[in-house]
């Protein structure tokens, strides 16, 4: 098969994207480059159990509501920290 199934394209797509093509076409230098500068927010949205941090992103980012199901918790307030620190480093925090 071929593809990706990455969690980071939810809040990155362009740059998920970016490391896909460049590792299709064999410039893996690029590719190693890009992979690093998101190794800081691929960490933050697996600081907690999956989709809890990617959907504090997406609400930080003005995406969608900051609501879970039942028996999901939202972060606590360091893992919030951590990934809104991450996010900085991207630029993906929406200003209110």
């Amino acid at each position: 098969g071929e593809g990706v199934i990455s969690v980071t394209a939810n809040i990155l797509p362009s740059s998920v994207c970016k490391l896909c093509s460049f590792a299709e076409e064999g410039d893996f230098e690029n590719a190693r480059d890009t992979h690093y500068s998101l190794m800081g927010i691929n960490n933050a949205l697996f600081i907690d159990t999956n989709p809890v941090p990617v959907k504090a992103a997406l609400h930080l980012m003005g995406k969608i509501e900051n609501e879970l199901r039942d028996h999901l918790v939202k972060l606590s307030n360091d893992h919030l920290e951590i990934l809104k620190k991450a996010m900085a480093y991207h630029d993906l925090l929406v200003t209110k």
